[in-house]
Formats: C-alpha cells, sequence, structure tokens
C-alpha cells in the first residue's frame, strides 16, 4: 500500500508539471490602418552578432554598440587611430580557446581599423560608427 501512495504521489507531481495552454500565438501589432507593422531589429537587452571584418571591404560602416570581428587568418595585431570610436582587443589564445581581434565601437565618428600580421600590415579598414 505504502508502495502504490508513493507511486501515486510521484504521478501527481509528474502531471502537475504538464498543462495545456489556451493563449493564442503572437499577433504582430498593426498601425491604424490595421497593417501589420516590421518588428523593430533590435529591442533593448538584445546582443547582435558581431560584424566580420575580413579585408574584402575598405569602409565599413557600423552602429554605435557594434562588435567588430577581424577573422582572417594570421593576425598577430589590431591597432586603430582613433580610439573614441574604437576600442580595440587583441587576439589571443588562452590555452583552452584561440579568440580573434576585433574592436567595440564606442562613439559616432570615423576610425582606421589596422589589421597586422607577423610580416606586417594586412589591410586598413575605414570605420564609419553612426549612432
Amino acid at each position: 500500500m505504502r508502495a502504490f501512495l508513493v507511486a501515486g504521489a510521484v504521478a501527481g507531481l509528474l502531471l502537475t508539471g504538464c498543462s495545456t495552454s489556451t493563449t493564442s500565438p503572437a499577433v504582430p501589432p498593426t498601425d491604424a490602418s490595421g497593417t501589420p507593422m516590421s518588428p523593430q531589429p533590435t529591442l533593448p537587452g538584445q546582443v547582435l552578432p558581431p560584424i566580420p571584418i575580413d579585408g574584402q571591404k575598405k569602409n565599413e560602416t557600423v552602429k554605435v554598440g557594434d562588435v567588430l570581428n577581424v577573422v582572417t587568418d594570421g593576425v598577430t595585431e589590431v591597432s586603430t587611430d582613433n580610439a573614441e570610436v574604437l576600442e580595440v582587443s587583441q587576439p589571443r589564445d588562452d590555452g583552452l580557446a584561440q579568440f580573434n581581434g576585433g574592436a567595440k565601437v564606442l562613439a559616432p565618428g570615423s576610425a582606421d581599423l589596422v589589421v597586422t600580421g607577423e610580416k606586417g600590415e594586412l589591410y586598413t579598414v575605414v570605420i564609419t560608427a553612426t549612432q
């Protein structure tokens, strides 16, 4: 009898974790005419993926808060001529993982992002940052 009560109690706990939802799926917001509105590209608290930098583009327009990820092989250093616009990070290996160099966009303006390898400069990308 005790085993039956324990089994019943466990079954009851398992069933309380299951429920059915009667709510309908989210409906996109509409404007005054009833036309669906496009979702915002980012919402507060959302994080966008880093922007890959590979030297193919010589100019890149980005927004304040964006992160740049230098995806070129053999990079030894990343630098900028305007630390007020870009905060650079260096490529590194912590023994467990390898990290690319890159930069975080701090303020509107223009800055050169210079990517260097063992034999010298690989390329420069002119970064234009907007709000």
